[in-house]
């Protein structure tokens, strides 16, 4: 256990007054560096520890649907991943706003306490705002004192610098990614065979695909009153088709999702709110944006809750780009999809776009993800580890469920090989 630090000087001191202006100063210019943004937390995280005192000081960035760990300094936090509207971290991302914690209790006010053992916890998060939307969350953990109310004002004043600093950083990232010349399909020239788990047997050829959505900080279009209907529409469809799918497999249970989703869409309620918002000049992504809020609001340790708030967001964002059409999140049809896990955003635009395989690099996804995997009705393979080492948008691979293993770069034979044996089993099935 790292030593408790020492308790903080009268904040009417000179000395104090001094001593924060200069880690104040530093930490700006940290913050206006152009450096590499893990490193730059790294050192605010630091900075805020002396500067504050505190126990403990993490920075969190949204990854995945989940807040990961980023940064840290002091006591390491028990667990690197939290799920949004759990915990101070994981309430303070879904709901944009600062949570103040003493103990067990979380609440989204400071709690009024005048005295406490030197055993209380007291936490606060506050958010990362990028463009409107939680990309991060600042946590100060502090123990037998709360953290001054100058002091949390002064650390929601920083977190617009951090902020800042991740922003920076999308936008280098996005400059990067456009000036580097992307890699002709197929352009890859070294053979490699990469095993995994058989979650639907069956084989496949196509170009390798990353599951993707549309970036938060991308240009989007206002769209029209029309294209929300026929958003609307299109789910429906792609909901119904999915359903009538899971009752014939009795998979119902697994993906209960999809009852919800349907009733949501035959509300035209619902679609007329969003429509709504789209006349008085919304774009669809902040109309979807500020109902996915609401289904985020009063989770907190109701894991059900949750998952529900999780899959209605998904939905928001699957109609998002039904709207939109936008080719940057919608995956090229006859493609081999990889990501990490699925979700049901990508089961309804990928469903939209008839994938010939699925290779996902998560290890145990349990019922829900095979679940989703059988729904799509693709080979599909679980547990396929250096698929992001090897693989790049483009390249050929072919894809063999049955045996376990994705080959990248096949040779002209074995793509040869692999085309004859569908012929054949065409053939043999029409006889």
């Amino acid at each position: 256990m790292p030593a408790r630090p020492e308790p903080s000087l009268a904040h009417n001191s000179p000395l104090h007054r001094a001593e924060r202006m200069t880690l104040l100063r530093e930490l700006l210019e940290e913050l206006n560096r152009n450096a590499v943004l893990n490193a730059t937390l790294e050192r605010t995280a630091r900075q805020l520890h002396q500067l504050f005192r505190a126990h403990a000081v993490s920075i969190w960035l949204r990854e995945e649907g989940k807040m990961a760990c980023a940064a840290t300094a002091g006591e390491p936090p028990a667990k690197r991943r939290v799920e949004l509207g759990r915990g101070p971290v994981g309430l303070c991302a879904a709901t944009r706003a600062p949570v103040f914690a003493a103990g067990e209790s979380t609440r989204l006010v400071r709690p009024l306490l005048s005295s406490c053992d030197d055993a209380m916890v007291f936490r606060v998060a506050v958010p990362l705002l990028v463009d409107g939307n939680a990309e991060g969350v600042v946590a100060v953990e502090c123990r037998g004192t709360p953290l001054s109310e100058p002091d949390a004002e002064v650390l929601l004043a920083l977190s617009a610098g951090i902020a800042g600093a991740v922003r920076a950083d999308g936008i280098r990232r996005d400059k990067y990614h456009e000036s580097t010349p992307k890699r002709r399909a197929g352009g890859g020239t070294r053979r490699v065979v990469l095993r995994g788990k058989t979650v639907v047997p069956g084989q496949a050829l196509g170009p390798v695909v990353a599951l993707r959505r549309l970036s938060r900080h991308a240009h989007v279009e206002h769209g029209t009153s029309r294209s929300v209907r026929s958003a609307f529409e299109s789910a429906k469809r792609l909901v119904r088709d999915l359903s009538d799918r899971a009752r014939d497999l009795g998979l119902m249970r697994e993906v209960g999702f999809l009852p919800v989703f349907g009733a949501m869409l035959e509300d035209t309620r619902f679609r007329d709110v969003v429509v709504e918002r789209v006349l008085r000049g919304e774009s669809i992504h902040e109309a979807m944006d500020r109902l996915a809020e609401g289904a985020l609001r009063g989770t907190n340790g109701d894991q059900d809750a949750q998952q529900r708030a999780s899959d209605i967001e998904d939905l928001f964002a699957a109609l998002t780009m039904l709207a939109q059409d936008d080719p940057r999140a919608r995956p090229p049809r006859a493609s081999i999809l990889v990501g990490s896990t699925l979700s049901p955003y990508d089961v309804l635009v990928s469903a939209r776009s008839k994938p010939v395989g699925v290779v996902l690099t998560e290890r145990e996804g349990g019922e829900r993800s095979r679940a989703l995997l059988r729904l799509l009705d693709r080979p599909a393979l679980q547990d396929v580890a250096g698929v992001t080492r090897w693989v790049s948008d483009g390249d050929i691979a072919l894809l063999d469920a049955t045996r376990g293993y994705l080959l990248l770069n096949p040779t002209r034979a074995e793509v040869a090989a692999l085309r004859d044996a569908k012929k054949e089993g065409n053939a043999s099935d029409e006889a």
